[in-house]
Formats: structure tokens, C-alpha cells, sequence
């Protein structure tokens, strides 16, 4: 769970006190007026997301010290669009988990405070909760309202203090209705905490990125001992679809469980747990979607991380990195929820050409180059 302050915790009590007159509403209801008043300040704004190199530059520039002229340049002109309620950063969770492995305390802290004031506060739902969004309105909109629907835009925006989910406490020895009032006030908590609070005096984890390198480590070893296999790019981005699917059952239980709750509201709700046994069902249901096509834009987490390991494959030459794993989920948010992304060369190229044509296909415009960046956001501001 985030660090929160004193303060903040003492702040429960008022907020307790008003939840206290309305045991009517729900958490759930409590927090989708709050995720939708703040969908609608969001999505009012151009949206750029920055990977975590883009946060750097601007960082370096925001100490005095930029590593070129231009991220001054690129500083000052987000600043000036961002104040002006024309712009917002967004965070995302890979940005937030590239900042815990900063080992210099400085340095991390002027990139918190920078994140901070660009993103205004708000981030993007982390990856795991997001791809369980993109589930279940895949299957609310297709069975339901008969329509392949876009990326769920308006249902994926959260403020800092939940990066990484919303956690609810439980406590013993009181009763229904005071726990929901706990519940609430501590979700207005954390909803009002800032990343610098959180990330004030946490440690700087040992070898944070061990299980990483083991990992590509061993996708690359596997992709070189089945690259003569490999025949178009085509069957090679639906063995990565395949493979994506049937690595997140667990996913694709809740969403089924949630759409379950949803379609039939007055039987007894159904669990996760309960839909086990259709783990390979829910698999190539979800599968066969990408397979004759009918996707779209409507999951787009599961498109983004299946075309971008099945590019890494295709390139034979370049090995798979442990950074890969956090630029690919800088690219699921990005792509289908901003309008700009500011990302490196090698990842940018791969979504903005062919074969996977990724920017073009969730229409966003994704950047490597400073200058380039810079000439969008001031065409932008026009």
C-alpha cells in the first residue's frame, strides 16, 4: 500500500463523519463518480504521455542542468500548455515502477515533483486492472449492445494515489455500515494524496530488476532456437495473441465473473472461482476474436503486448531486455488512451511502421525525436 502522511490519516475523520449520512451509497458507486468526474477533466485536455527517458530529459532541464537545449524548450512549452488546461501527462505504472528503482534519492524526487505538477494529479489504471476494464466492456458492448466497441476511455482514469490499484482496509468489530464509511473516506484519501507524498522516504529495492533479465534472458534463447519455425509475422503476432490469453486466466475469470454480476443482478454474484473450468473456453474465445479479426481497437492491451513481443521475435538480430518489459506497458497506456507519445527510437519505429502499424491503428502520434516532439506539442498548441 502507498505511504500516506499523518496528516492525511487524521483527515479520515471529517470525511467519516459526512460518509457517515449516506450509507446508501456503495464504495463501488462512490468510486465511479469520482473515476467519471474525473474522466471528463481528463479527456478535456490533450493527453501526452511520457515514457520514462522523457521524464528524465525534462527533469534534467527542470534542475538547471539539461543534457540538451531543447528539453528546456520542451519543459517550458508543457508547463506553459499544461497550466493553461490545454495539456496533461498522464502517469502510468511503468513510470511509477521505473521511479522505485532510481537509487539516487535527489534525482527521484525532482522527477516525483515534476510528474506531480505535469500530470495534475492523475494516472492511468495500472496494467492488470486496465486489462480487466478492456475485458469486460469487450463483452458488455459485443453481447449485449451487439458492437465492437473502441478502448474504454472514459472508465481508466484514476489519481496518484491509486497507481497501483485501490486497496479497501478491512477492520474487525464494526459493523456493515461503518465499514463502508471507512471504505469511502479512506478511497477520498488516497484519491487526494500526491506521488511525492507516497514516494517520500520509500527504499530503493535490491535488484529490482532480477526476475526481469531472467526473463528475457530466457525469451531470447527461446526465440532463437525456434526462429527457423517462424513463417510470417502474421502467425507469429496470433501465437503471441494465443500465448497472452492463456497467460492471464485469472483475468479473464473476473472479467467473466464481473460480466456475470452485471447481465444477472439478482442472483447470487458469481466469483472468480467459480468459472475454473472454463479457463480454455474463455482462452480461445478470446483468441479466435483477433483471429478472424473482429478486435478492432477494443482490447487493446492484449493487441500491444502480443505485437510487441512478436516484433522483438521478427527481429531476430536484437535480443529481448528487461527495459523492454516496462516500454511495451508504457505503450498499452499510451496508445489507446493519449494522444501523443514521447517514447524511444526502437519502440517507436515498431508502432508507427509496418508491420504492426500500431499508432496509425489506435490513431496516436508517437515520437522519439526531441525535435520532432517538440515541433507536435507547439503545432498542437496552434
Amino acid at each position: 500500500m502507498p505511504r500516506i502522511s499523518d496528516e492525511r490519516l487524521k483527515s479520515m475523520v471529517g470525511f467519516i463523519a459526512e460518509h457517515r449520512k449516506h450509507p446508501n451509497v456503495s464504495l463501488q458507486e462512490h468510486y465511479a463518480q469520482s473515476a467519471k468526474t474525473l474522466a471528463t477533466f481528463a479527456l478535456a485536455r490533450h493527453r501526452v504521455y511520457l515514457d520514462t527517458r522523457y521524464w528524465v530529459f525534462l527533469r534534467d532541464a527542470a534542475l538547471g542542468r539539461p543534457r540538451i537545449p531543447i528539453h528546456s524548450e520542451l519543459l517550458e512549452l508543457l508547463r506553459r500548455q499544461v497550466q493553461c488546461g490545454a495539456v496533461i501527462c498522464p502517469l502510468g505504472d511503468s513510470t511509477f515502477f521505473e521511479l522505485l528503482k532510481q537509487t539516487d534519492t535527489e534525482t527521484r524526487m525532482a522527477t516525483v515533483r515534476l510528474i506531480d505538477e505535469l500530470s495534475l494529479g492523475v494516472t492511468i489504471q495500472n496494467a492488470k486492472d486496465r486489462l480487466q476494464t478492456e475485458l469486460l466492456q469487450f463483452l458488455i458492448n459485443t453481447a449485449i449492445e451487439k458492437r465492437v466497441p473502441g478502448p474504454p476511455i472514459d472508465r481508466v482514469w484514476l489519481k496518484l494515489g491509486h497507481v497501483l490499484g485501490i486497496p479497501v482496509p478491512v477492520f474487525e468489530g464494526v459493523s456493515a455500515e461503518e465499514q463502508l464509511a471507512i471504505s469511502k473516506s479512506f478511497f477520498d484519501v488516497m484519491w487526494s494524496v500526491t506521488l511525492e507524498e507516497q514516494l517520500t522516504d520509500t527504499p530503493i529495492p535490491e535488484h529490482p530488476d532480477e526476475d526481469f533479465e531472467t526473463t528475457a534472458a530466457r525469451i531470447t534463447a527461446a526465440s532463437k532456437a525456434h526462429a527457423s519455425e517462424i513463417g510470417s509475422f502474421q502467425e507469429l503476432y496470433q501465437a503471441e495473441i494465443d500465448g497472452f490469453f492463456d497467460g492471464h486466466n485469472e483475468e479473464l475469470r473476473e472479467a467473466f465473473a464481473q460480466f456475470h454480476r452485471t447481465i444477472r443482478p439478482n442472483e447470487q454474484p458469481a466469483a472468480a472461482h467459480d468459472f475454473e473450468s472454463a479457463d480454455r473456453v474463455f482462452v480461445n474465445v478470446f483468441s479466435n476474436v483477433f483471429r478472424f479479426g473482429k478486435a478492432g481497437t477494443s482490447l487493446p492491451t492484449a493487441q500491444i503486448v502480443a505485437g510487441v513481443h512478436a516484433i522483438a521475435r521478427w527481429h531476430k538480430e536484437r535480443p529481448f531486455r528487461s527495459s523492454d518489459f516496462y516500454d511495451i506497458y508504457h505503450a498499452t497506456a499510451a496508445l489507446p488512451y493519449c494522444d501523443v507519445f514521447l517514447t524511444e527510437r526502437f519502440l517507436g519505429t515498431a508502432l508507427s511502421r509496418p508491420p504492426l502499424d500500431l499508432a496509425r491503428h489506435f490513431g496516436t502520434t508517437v515520437l522519439w525525436d526531441e525535435m520532432a516532439a517538440l515541433d507536435e506539442l507547439r503545432r498542437q498548441s496552434e
